[in-house]
């Protein structure tokens, strides 16, 4: 029998066993705590994630392409964790992945990788993952070619706070809902309401985006175990968008960074 047969049959047996219960409200709450071994492997992700946002940073230059850069990137990353881990296997997605928007595409907050060549006195986003064991997770970083103009310091300042607001604010017991509305509050009352495209952060795990959200609508008490990503846009339509995104551990004592490239905005500036 074919893997996606055994699959669809064993999901069957699940709704056969029990019809009353959303198979999904049976799995998604038992991979909301994670384990030691996964926080492991997670917090190995985050540092080939760091990793792939710093082989980008290095190669980043007015005349890359968009496409040139991303496979590169992917190529330079995946052998370090060949030479680093041995086998590795592939799952969907890949070991490692980005979206490299840059110019006036960092205003879409997913745009897909194209042939755009990168030039001067422009902003691109690296949003870099990796996937290590199955176990995912994404360092993304706004850069600079070139020094920004005071427009774009004060938008990417707003939301380098916002960020790590977020993060902050991820303590045991608080609500998801209410950490998502004090971060997008605080983007609002600094004039930049108008250029919120998304939520706050979401879980992290086995895949790019999963339960518990950072969002409103989310009354999830955060504990201890879970896994979040922090990140906040502002995203400005003909000019640029910003955005940084950490994985972020809930300790018993509090929130801990997984990723851990730079972010302050001297570190984001590429000189030209």
């Amino acid at each position: 029998m074919a893997v996606d047969q055994v699959g669809l049959t064993a999901y069957q047996r699940l709704c056969d066993l029990f019809p009353n219960v959303s198979v999904e409200d049976m799995v998604f709450p038992s991979r909301i705590i994670k384990s030691d071994e996964e926080v492991t492997m997670l917090t190995a992700s985050a540092s080939y994630s760091d990793y792939i946002v710093g082989a980008g940073r290095a190669m980043l230059k007015p005349g890359v392409t968009e496409l040139g850069l991303l496979n590169r990137m992917i190529v330079q990353t995946v052998d370090k964790m060949i030479e680093d881990m041995g086998e590795i296997i592939y799952v969907p997605g890949g070991p490692a992945g980005a979206l490299v928007p840059s110019g006036p595409r960092t205003a879409m907050p997913h745009a897909l990788p194209s042939a755009r060549v990168v030039q001067e006195n422009e902003s691109m986003l690296l949003s870099c993952g990796a996937n290590v064991c199955g176990y995912r997770t994404e360092c993304e970083r706004t850069f600079f070619l070139g020094s920004p103009s005071k427009e774009w310091r004060k938008a990417f300042e707003v939301m380098r706070r916002a960020q790590a607001m977020g993060i902050a604010l991820m303590q045991p017991g608080a609500v998801c809902e209410d950490v998502d509305k004090q971060v997008l509050d605080f983007i609002r009352a600094e004039g930049y309401g108008d250029y919120i495209r998304h939520r706050t952060g979401h879980g992290k795990g086995l895949e790019e985006h999963e339960t518990p959200y950072i969002a409103i609508g989310d009354k999830t008490v955060i504990q201890p175990g879970m896994i979040f990503s922090s990140e906040p846009g502002i995203y400005i339509e003909g000019m640029s968008g910003f955005r940084h995104s950490d994985i972020i551990w809930v300790s018993k004592d509090g929130p801990v960074v997984l990723t851990q490239y730079p972010k302050d905005l001297d570190s984001m500036i590429i000189p030209v």
